[in-house]
């Protein structure tokens, strides 16, 4: 089989598990809608989400008395449509989202591998700096950060990045010390595979799923 086949079984195989899970399935289908709701949001939006209606300050939801089916769920103190300010707050909320797991992510998985490949001093330094960022209240933590770096939507994400990193440092770490010593590495070692290719060609890949889990909470 060419690979191009072998990718399509796999692909086949994984969508035959998955669509087992019927909770899986309804999750799926939820975050497409979600994505598609902020992908189609100037289309999809009854409103302009900072336009102010003068006319209709604080206006209820439809279901509600007063409510009226041009703002189905009402409006805020300075006349905004509430449905059409979610509808393209969700644009920002995945953006955010993406943006602060693969920051932390990627971090995580370099600080990891390290401390977990070489072991000794150098695993003891970094899991000590990741025990004092966990050892913070999160919120605090990210508060602190963006106090420091500055106000702005950049400078938050980084600093959440930073507070969730330790979580797929620590993650890392246990599972490249769970397979560091397998045949299949001592094999590509012998073969003369560097550091480098060891950590993240051979050993990497077969990390990965507890990741892909970690990081799909977090996001």
């Amino acid at each position: 089989m060419t690979d191009g086949q072998i990718r399509r079984q796999m692909i086949a195989d994984f969508w035959y598990h998955f669509r087992q899970n019927k909770g899986a399935v309804a999750g799926l289908f939820v975050f497409v809608l979600l994505v598609l709701c902020a992908l189609f949001a100037p289309l999809i939006a009854p409103h302009d989400p900072a336009q102010q209606f003068r006319d209709a300050l604080l206006a209820p939801p439809v279901w509600q008395d007063g409510g009226t089916s041009g703002f189905i769920l009402g409006t805020d103190a300075v006349g905004r449509d509430l449905l059409s300010r979610l509808i393209y707050g969700s644009q920002y909320s995945l953006f955010i989202g993406v943006v602060v797991v693969a920051i932390a992510l990627i971090g995580g998985i370099v600080i990891g591998m390290v401390a977990g490949f070489f072991g000794g001093a150098v695993d003891q330094v970094i899991m000590r700096v990741m025990d004092v960022i966990l050892a913070f209240p999160s919120l605090l933590l990210a508060l602190v950060l963006v106090a420091i770096l500055g106000p702005g939507l950049t400078n938050a994400m980084i600093a959440i990045a930073i507070v969730y990193q330790p979580h797929f440092a620590r993650l890392t770490r246990a599972a490249v010390m769970g397979e560091k010593n397998r045949e299949y590495v001592t094999a590509a070692r012998l073969a003369g595979a560097g550091n480098m290719r060891l950590m993240f060609r051979t050993i990497l890949p077969n990390c990965l799923a507890p990741l892909i889990v970690q990081a799909t909470l977090s996001f």
